[in-house]
């Protein structure tokens, strides 16, 4: 499903995208956050591996959904 531009939505509909895209982003600081304490643990227990990195692969990811979460609230400060 392709969605609309920011500009398109209502304001009620951008307060609940803002809102879908701010859990989204803290949902993926807790991933994060968790694949960095098992690779930490990882690394201590078994030594340098592969799940010592895969933390770097997922912060362009983490990167995307924070600036996602910033437009939508940039466009519901403009509206206000």
């Amino acid at each position: 499903m392709k969605q609309k531009p920011l500009s398109e939505l209502t304001k009620s509909d951008l307060v609940i995208e803002v809102k879908k895209r701010q859990q989204l982003f803290l949902f993926f600081v807790f991933l994060l956050t968790v694949i960095v304490l098992s690779g930490i643990f990882l690394t201590i227990k078994k030594g340098f591996g592969v799940f010592t990195t895969v933390p770097i692969a997922f912060i362009p990811i983490l990167l995307l959904v924070r600036k996602n979460a910033i437009e939508a609230k940039k466009e519901l400060e403009l509206r206000k």
